[in-house]
């Protein structure tokens, strides 16, 4: 058997690198109903309705909640990139909140801006909070001082920011139909337009890992890329459709990973920015509306499987260890024609397409990838 298994795998591995390059597993998960997410480290910070929950992911397959705090409204989005967390609550305005000791967290001040107000979605850099406010556009507050957080200036935007990210001196901004708008935000008084980009969907995600490309989660247009190199004239330069509605988009190493709302994850390999490639995906059991990555692992925020914890693996690389050998294929063998593979682990994770079933095409997968050195 191990001789026929190995003429089989042989002759497979003579093709090249399948598109469908990446199998996806689930690690661990905690149920809850999350509205606004962020990971730091080794800790995720999840919003469920009027609660903050700090939660300890050093453990990945075994995630626990260390604390919690109530806020004065319900939390839409949470940003925490060193322990002072602020979090976006709708009409309450922006909460500040103290995480220096996960355990035990403090909540700070409250910026509530005039009426009509409802904040959206919040990034931190420095001792400014960037917030989108569904009726006011852009705000900026100084949350230098934490217990009283304090409105610098506003700028009416086209649409309400779908999501903010800070690079520089500049604020980017995702503003659904109207594309990507980039901020000058180096005078927080007076935050000016610069340049804009039309993108074929609505724009709701972006990423920017290295400061010249930009990512962005294009709605029903999927992922679009965009060469901001000049803030003043960004192009697009390259696009890949995804099956479901694109809604965020976080970007690590060589690949981009979408939030694809009912279509679950999706993989994408962004190593040449003008020809992305769909490469791998993960059917989640509700709807999927944000991801973040964190080292190794990926975090998705879904309706009925909560914080989701995945990480990617060649296909048959079960344990993971990036080699995929006869340890792996006594493993797969052990599954061979299973059915009924269904969420969470898909027949513990040989059903590579998600057809429901250990086959063929699950084999030849794993094939393509026999003795492939080297990690995704």
């Amino acid at each position: 058997m191990k001789r026929a298994y190995l003429v089989v795998l042989s002759v497979l591995s003579l093709a090249p690198y399948a598109q469908a390059d990446l199998a996806v597993k689930l690690v661990g998960q905690w149920i809850c109903e999350p509205g606004g997410t962020a990971v730091s480290g080794s800790l995720a910070y999840v919003g469920v309705g009027t609660s903050l929950y700090v939660v300890d992911v050093s453990m990945p397959s075994a995630p626990r909640c260390l604390s919690s705090v109530t806020l004065p409204g319900n939390v839409v989005a949470v940003d925490a990139p060193y322990g002072c967390a602020c979090a976006a609550i709708g009409e309450s305005g922006v909460q500040v909140i103290d995480v220096y000791d996960p355990c035990s967290p403090v909540l700070g001040g409250v910026c509530d801006p005039p009426p009509p107000s409802w904040t959206y979605r919040v990034a931190v850099s420095g001792t400014m909070a960037y917030v989108s406010d569904i009726n006011r556009g852009l705000l900026l507050v100084d949350v230098l001082m934490p217990d009283a957080p304090s409105l610098v200036s506003t700028y009416p935007t086209a649409e309400y920011p779908r999501d903010i990210v800070i690079s520089g001196d500049y604020a980017l901004l995702a503003v659904g139909s109207a594309g990507l708008q980039i901020m000058d935000v180096y005078d927080s008084r007076f935050p000016a337009p610069v340049g804009w980009c039309d993108t074929p969907g609505s724009a709701s995600g972006l990423a920017v890992p290295g400061g010249r490309y930009v990512y962005v989660a294009d709605g029903v247009a999927g992922l679009q890329v965009i060469d901001a190199s000049d803030p003043r004239s960004p192009i697009l330069v390259g696009g890949c459709n995804t099956p479901g509605d694109a809604a965020s988009v976080a970007v690590s190493a060589r690949y981009a990973y979408v939030a694809d709302m009912d279509a679950g994850l999706q993989i994408i390999d962004i190593h040449d920015p003008c020809s992305p490639t769909l490469v791998g995906r993960y059917d989640t059991p509700g709807i999927t509306y944000d991801v973040a990555v964190s080292g190794k692992y990926i975090y998705t925020s879904d309706t009925s499987g909560g914080l989701v914890i995945l990480q990617v693996a060649w296909p048959g690389d079960f344990e993971p260890d990036c080699d995929v050998d006869w340890d792996d294929v006594a493993f797969f063998a052990s599954r061979w024609m299973s059915a009924g593979c269904r969420y969470p682990d898909y027949c513990d994770g040989a059903d590579f397409s998600y057809d429901g079933s250990v086959n063929s095409a699950d084999f030849a997968a794993m094939s393509r990838h026999w003795l492939r050195p080297g990690c995704p």
